[in-house]
């Protein structure tokens, strides 16, 4: 399947949410297929998808200890449990998930830094153990759902697509995660069924 290439691309799935947090989500080909296509498999999946996103630098990425220990086995599955709980809250209203991510983001102590002579105040997460990805991760959540109300957030009208994305569009008409790929592929089917099957040009 041929990728867009004006976007970050993770092990064959393009970046296209418009947000780290909608690309995190997305990180599963598609959940209601026979098979899902997850991406996540260890925790070095996890390091070597956040260096796509932008979420740690090459230098954090190779300074992190103990990528295939316990500690790391452990995050894998708290990210895998976030990012499950996450996209329900996009799925439709979810109590059970809606008071995990709460509490994660709750458990999150950032470093804060307040610059003597601006007054501004910055926030981040230092990532020195695995555990802090997992952090880094929820905090980038945290500023999404922050932001939710003010974004248009929608799904992948794709048959074989479940992803969602920010529709940034001046009309707001956008059904696609990325019209090259579920757009394109959705006219084609569009024409094939107008042509009794038989490809042609579009």
């Amino acid at each position: 399947m041929r990728m867009s290439l004006s976007v970050p691309v993770f092990d064959g799935l393009a970046q296209v949410g418009g947000h780290p947090a909608l690309d995190f989500l997305n990180t599963v080909k598609y959940r209601s297929g026979a098979e899902p296509g997850e991406r996540l498999r260890s925790f070095a999946d996890c390091l070597r998808w956040a260096r796509v996103a932008g979420l740690v630098s090459e230098a954090e990425a190779a300074a992190m200890p103990d990528v295939n220990g316990a500690e790391a086995e452990h995050c894998l599955r708290q990210i895998i449990t976030l990012r499950e709980a996450a996209r329900r809250l996009f799925d439709g209203a979810d109590p059970q998930a809606a008071a995990l991510v709460a509490r994660r983001i709750e458990a999150l102590r950032p470093v804060v830094h307040i610059d003597p002579a601006s007054g501004a105040l910055s926030r981040s997460i230092p990532l020195h153990r695995p555990r802090d990805l997992a952090a880094r991760i929820t905090a980038v959540l945290a500023g999404l759902l922050e932001q939710r109300p003010a974004l248009r957030i929608k799904t992948c009208e794709g048959h074989d697509c479940d992803w969602l994305f920010i529709d940034r569009s001046k009309a707001g008409r956008r059904r696609w995660c990325d019209s090259r790929i579920c757009g394109n592929a959705a006219r084609v089917r569009r024409y094939r069924a107008a042509h009794g099957g038989k490809d042609g040009s579009l």
